[in-house]
């Protein structure tokens, strides 16, 4: 992996890119979280979830914990005793008219 190598995973598939019609893109409905990376691992892990948590409920989103937890480690058995960061993006999803959110 070089220092410039991206990995992405959204909505559990490798490599696959949001819709441009999402709010989080479109509106900046949504909300992130981004956490140092040593050896493979997220030191503060259990902070960052938190606060993405804490984020989600004052926005209104659905956090799925339990898949939240799965993905993280799929993303990081993918990159054994990496330094870098991780980058969580929560959105709203595609939906609803302008501002105004999917019911």
């Amino acid at each position: 992996m070089t220092d410039s190598e991206v990995i992405t995973l959204t909505n559990g598939e490798f490599g696959a890119t949001l819709s441009p019609l999402d709010r989080g893109l479109a509106y900046g409905d949504g909300l992130f979280e981004t956490a140092r990376v040593r050896g493979g691992r997220v030191p503060l892990w259990s902070f960052h979830r938190q606060r993405l948590i804490a984020g989600a409920r004052r926005l209104g989103l659905v956090l799925d914990t339990d898949r939240l937890e799965r993905e993280r480690e799929r993303l990081l058995a993918r990159l054994p005793a990496v330094d870098g960061s991780l980058k969580l993006v929560v959105t709203r999803g595609v939906g609803g008219k302008a501002y105004q959110p999917p019911k």
